[in-house]
Formats: C-alpha cells, structure tokens, sequence
C-alpha cells in the first residue's frame, strides 16, 4: 500500500517556486501552540547485523526516468549497502555504498560512477551521508542522538525538531505507536528542499519497517538557473534479517567509461 493521502499531501509541499524564480521555504511546523514534550520511550529502531531487501524502484530526475523496476538491496548496518537493478530479466545496474563513497555500475551503456560525500553535495546541495542513506533505506531516524533537539506534540502527531547546524528539520510520529512516517529538511544555505514519507508498516520479526517510502529532493542546478527535482518511490515486498553476511560483490568490468 502506498503513503496514504494526508501523508503525501503534505509531504508534496516541500518547495514551490515563485514569480521571481526563487525556491521560497516551505512551512516547517510551528511549535506556537504545540505541547513540548520529554523524548519518547521505547523510541523504535530497528537494530540487525545484516539485511536482505526486495523491491520495486522508481526514479526520476530531469530527463532521467526509471519506472517500477525490480531492485535487491543487502545492508550490513552501518557498513555496507550493496543494491542490484533488474529489468528485462537480467541486471542492468549494480552500486556499492561504504561509508566514504557511492559507487554505481550501468551495464546498459557500460559506464561506471563513483562519488564521495562531498561529491555528491556539490551536485545536489544537500549533506547526504551513509548514515541518512542506509535510514531512508529502513525507516530508521536519520540522527545519531534523537534526544539532541525539541520533541512536541499536538491531537495527530509527535514532532522531533533537531538541533542541526547543517539544515533545519522536521521529523513526524504517530502518537500511538510511534511510527516514523514524514521528514522535512531545508539546507539553508542552497534552500534545497529534502523530503521522505513513508507507509506501509509491517512486522519483520521483532521490528516494524515501512514498506513504502516516497523520497523528493528538490533544489537548484549547478548553474542556479533551473530547478531540478529528483523523486524516489520505493515499494518493498520483502525483508528479512541474517546474522550472516549475503555478500556484497561488486567491480568494474574491463571497458567500462568511469562517467561523473
């Protein structure tokens, strides 16, 4: 099942352009007349060595689109994502995220691309890293210390306002159970605007991962003239959990084009 619709309303209003051409802020929450609250207990976290995933993928960014295809994604947990695209009835790309790089191989044009961190900020103006990656992948809380911020709450939802000196940041629970269903991020800077809405909770064990997640990246271009927006939809339908290794081979074959 998809994010359902109240989600994704507010979730597509992470940025609009206005008259003049600028990115204008979108509306974080306000915390006028919200209740502050101490930090949840039993915040959930879903805690594995190593992790096995199926999915379909859809992307699109600029003249780049990729729709519903089937992807495969091994995580070692704060080491190691490892993901295989499958279409047509054979791989036709393969990535290695570590901790300091992103590397992707396109069997289809026979390219090959490698990015490091700060790389991959100069090209899209916000501070990606493996530890956001491998959250956004899983549904785990994208900070390392959620207690570091202001938590509120009104009649829907729990609100975690972090303190962040990269971007500003909203993140949203469901009173209930907690679940973590919505982030919101502005980079100041760039007023790159970054968002993930997310659906479809289900048991896998003793965790509780959402199984649908939409991801939209929208900022400037590197010539500032134009606006790109890059979104993610990914749909799980299976996950499951090892304590051995489901290996991570990857390399670059003899004529590949390294491509930036």
């Amino acid at each position: 099942a998809a994010c359902n619709k109240k989600n994704k309303a507010h979730h597509n209003e992470t940025a609009t352009e206005n008259p003049e051409g600028n990115l204008t802020r979108s509306d974080l929450t306000s915390v006028e007349g919200l209740k502050k609250i101490d930090i949840p207990e039993n915040l959930p976290e879903n805690a594995f060595r190593y992790l096995t995933i199926k999915s379909k993928f859809s992307f699109e960014s600029g003249n780049q689109h990729i729709d519903n295809t089937n992807m495969n994604v091994r995580i070692q947990k704060d080491s190691v994502i490892w993901l295989s695209v499958t279409g047509f009835g054979f791989e036709v790309a393969r990535g290695l995220i570590t901790q300091d790089s992103v590397r992707f191989v396109d069997k289809i044009n026979k390219n090959y691309y490698a990015f490091s961190y700060a790389d991959l900020h100069d090209k899209y103006h916000f501070p990606l890293s493996f530890h956001l990656l491998e959250s956004l992948l899983i549904g785990n809380l994208p900070l390392h210390d959620p207690s570091q911020g202001s938590w509120y709450e009104d009649e829907n939802r729990i609100i975690l306002k972090p303190e962040s000196k990269q971007m500003d940041m909203d993140l949203y629970f469901k009173p209930d159970n907690l679940d973590y269903y919505e982030l919101k991020a502005i980079e100041p800077h760039s007023q790159t605007h970054f968002g993930v809405a997310y659906g479809d909770y289900k048991a896998v064990q003793d965790f509780r991962f959402p199984f649908s997640s939409l991801i939209s990246l929208v900022g400037r271009t590197n010539n500032k003239k134009d606006i790109l927006q890059t979104t993610i939809q990914i749909q799980h339908t299976k996950i499951e959990t090892a304590d051995v290794s489901p290996g991570f081979p990857f390399g670059v074959p003899s004529g590949y084009t390294q491509k930036r």
